[in-house]
């Protein structure tokens, strides 16, 4: 029973030293990721508002940003669209128009900024969250 044990994390560990391997599972985990987050908020805004929140273009962008860029881009780039949406809002309402706003291209915008500073992004709120990580594993 130990030989196969041995043999059968041998096996594991030579799977994932495959470099093609690693690449798909990255690729798979970040699409999982970038649609989950975009999927989660259109549920829980659709139950909070009453009708549709997001729409499914947006779980697909997203997605196909987590599984271009890895997990950890639409994370951040869904956390930096509002800042563009918002930008986009305050100046429609300079011009006095109204109505909704599509989300897609703020998400775009928030995925390509993500793409050009996501070092200097993590640099920036990686030691703070990681402190929030410590302070939670204490209690």
């Amino acid at each position: 029973v130990a030989s196969a044990d041995t043999s059968m994390a041998e096996a594991w560990r030579n799977l994932l030293e495959n470099a093609h391997l690693n690449a798909l599972a990255g690729s798979l985990f970040g699409l999982l990721i970038g649609g989950a987050t975009v999927w989660l908020t259109r549920i829980l805004g659709t139950l909070v508002f009453g009708r549709e929140a997001m729409g499914l273009g947006d779980v697909h962008l997203m997605a196909a940003g987590g599984a271009v860029l890895g997990w950890l881009a639409p994370v951040l780039a869904f956390f930096i669209a509002p800042f563009y949406g918002l930008i986009a809002v305050i100046l429609s309402a300079a011009r006095q128009r109204a109505g909704e706003l599509p989300y897609g291209p703020w998400l775009s915008l928030g995925l390509l900024t993500t793409m050009i500073f996501q070092d200097k992004i993590w640099a920036y709120i990686g030691p703070g969250l990681e402190l929030f990580w410590q302070l939670l594993s204490a209690g």
